[in-house]
């Protein structure tokens, strides 16, 4: 597992990236403590799994092909141990049997969830299928004051114009991976998942 002490500069632009790439209205993404991204596509119960840029898979982007409301998600590496899991449509990623899945060998796991319908939700933390702490939106407070959210949040802005909160958790959420996300992940091609009707 990953040294969560280690801080890195962040880019002060993150949620900005998000939006330039379209997801700003529906982002849920999650970041799982594994390396080896097939087995993360095991784990989510993938029906199909094909490699693939953004573009193509934001074709689903967000409630499926004819407002279908299939799972998809677009899976890919992010950094030293880490894979990072876009859901594309559906709500498969909010699910505890996925969060129990990708974390049934003591992984640790990340969810960040805003959309425009709802607003951004608490940054939760997951070990072994078990919620352990999470960074409230509504006051910025880490429901475990020495655990891993707390250790990671000196220096970040949370107040401040539209995006400033959005931009915090994705600095926060670089700090614990050892990489914020950047361009370099969005224009890569990862894996497209069409996941397994009913599996959650």
């Amino acid at each position: 597992m990953t040294d969560d002490r280690e801080v890195h500069d962040t880019d002060a632009r993150l949620w900005e990236i998000v939006r330039s790439r379209g997801l700003g209205d529906y982002f849920l993404s999650t970041w799982v403590e594994c390396s080896d991204e097939d087995e993360v596509v095991r784990r989510v119960t993938a029906a199909s799994a094909v490699r693939c840029d953004l573009q193509t898979a934001m074709r689903w982007y967000p409630f499926g092909v004819g407002d279908s409301m299939e799972d998809t998600l677009w899976i890919g590496r992010h950094h030293r141990g880490w894979t990072h899991v876009l859901q594309i449509s559906g709500t498969y990623s909010l699910h505890d049997s996925m969060r129990a899945s990708l974390t049934r060998e003591g992984e640790r796991l990340l969810s960040m969830v805003t959309t425009d319908v709802e607003g951004t939700e608490d940054l939760v933390l997951v070990e072994n299928g078990r919620l352990v702490d999470y960074l409230r939106w509504a006051d910025n407070t880490p429901e475990q004051p020495d655990g891993l959210f707390a250790r990671n949040m000196t220096g970040v802005r949370f107040d401040g114009p539209d995006g400033t909160q959005e931009n915090a958790f994705l600095e926060v959420i670089g700090r614990i991976t050892g990489e914020p996300l950047d361009e370099t992940w969005f224009d890569g091609e990862h894996t497209f998942c069409r996941i397994v009707p009913g599996a959650w």
